[in-house]
């Protein structure tokens, strides 16, 4: 836990210390334009963060390449169809 910080329970989120102190830092090291800014504490949800961003990045392969992202649907939706006909199969001999 980071001192002033309120702790969080939760696994996916990272806290960031904002003071110098905290960050191990002294006023000398830290950056002349950084000094006023360093108050309080940043939790960021890193697994929000990152499901946003891979949203983001579909849509953005979605509106740009929209033919080739039909052919990555294509490719998935055959993926899973073989392997459950695979599961299908493997369950059709172990019964029989």
């Amino acid at each position: 836990m980071i001192r002033g910080c309120p702790e969080t329970t939760d696994p996916s989120a990272v806290q960031s210390c904002r003071k110098a102190a905290e960050c191990g830092t002294t006023d000398q090291q830290a950056p002349a334009l950084l000094k006023g800014i360093w108050t309080g504490c940043v939790t960021v949800n890193m697994k929000k963060i990152l499901t946003w961003a891979g949203v983001a990045f579909l849509l953005f392969f979605l509106f740009s390449a929209p033919v080739e992202a039909s052919g990555v649907i294509n490719g998935i939706l055959e993926s899973l169809r073989g392997a459950a006909e695979a599961v299908i199969t493997f369950m059709q001999n172990l019964f029989q």
